[in-house]
């Protein structure tokens, strides 16, 4: 009897291998923290340079109309209380308007300066930036972020209690930054249009599915004011419990195309 026992045993012991051998080793495709990444990414990097360029435009925040948008000014613009610190509303409106990146906006960015604004302005803390009722085509964007200007050309942005909701899909993103923006092209004049920035620094979010990710900038991110796309750079992506992989947006040119790479494999990624 023990003598049939054992052989059975060792039977099922080698059909157990035998299948466990015929597994194929199971391959990565996790993509979903990237494409969610990118849409948090691409908006709430423009807020700052939009909201710098219309201060600066506007010599030190006053009052201008717009067939698109509204810019209006309230606060002590002489003491720059902190109590009633002067606050730029740039106001898109019910239905919305297009900007120069071909997207539709709604809503409100309000700013609120604890500092002149202009160029030479210096200083940590110097505005605050609230999201209201701010949708970006299909997507509802949310949260509060704080701006220091340690360089003449560089701002260094904080976003907390970020968020991005899909109006039409009822997905919901959370996403929070620590950024460097420096200026690299621009700056001598009062067209923000023409502005490039670079970005570094890291990031995290939690994905339509519940996951939790890290981002690491490993080469400095270029965005132009006038494209809604990130032109070139690196970012390593982390999502919970994965392998690091990477997102390369290429060499140049304003466009929706970047590389996935994970654990060697490399796909085509659209951004969105």
């Amino acid at each position: 009897m023990k003598k049939q026992v054992l052989t059975i045993s060792l039977f099922i012991s080698a059909i157990a291998l035998m299948l466990n051998s015929c597994k194929k080793t199971e391959v990565d495709t996790e993509t979903q923290s990237a494409t969610d990444n990118s849409i948090c990414e691409a908006e709430f990097n423009q807020i700052a340079p939009m909201v710098d360029g219309f201060a600066i435009k506007d010599q030190g925040v006053k009052k201008m109309q717009s067939t698109c948008y509204t810019i209006t000014v309230t606060g002590d613009t002489t003491t720059w209380s902190s109590t009633n610190p002067p606050t730029m509303t740039i106001d898109f409106g019910v239905t919305g308007c297009v900007g120069n990146d071909g997207k539709t906006r709604k809503g409100q960015v309000i700013a609120k300066f604890y500092k002149p604004w202009h160029p030479d302005t210096l200083g940590t803390d110097v505005l605050t930036i609230d999201l209201q009722n701010y949708y970006v085509n299909s997507i509802h964007y949310e949260g509060m972020m704080k701006i220091s200007k340690p360089a003449r050309f560089e701002l260094k942005t904080q976003m907390t209690n970020g968020k991005c909701t899909g109006v039409n899909n009822n997905w919901v993103l959370e996403w929070a930054s620590t950024r460097t923006m420096k200026l690299v092209i621009g700056g001598g004049d009062t067209d923000e249009t023409n502005d490039v920035y670079e970005l570094s620094g890291d990031a995290n979010g939690v994905n339509r599915n519940g996951k939790k990710y890290d981002i690491k900038v490993k080469q400095p991110l270029v965005k132009k004011f006038n494209c809604p796309y990130i032109e070139s750079g690196i970012v390593e992506i982390t999502p919970e419990g994965l392998a690091t992989r990477t997102v390369d947006y290429g060499t140049g040119g304003c466009d929706n195309k970047a590389k996935l790479t994970i654990n060697g494999n490399t796909f085509d990624f659209t951004l969105k």
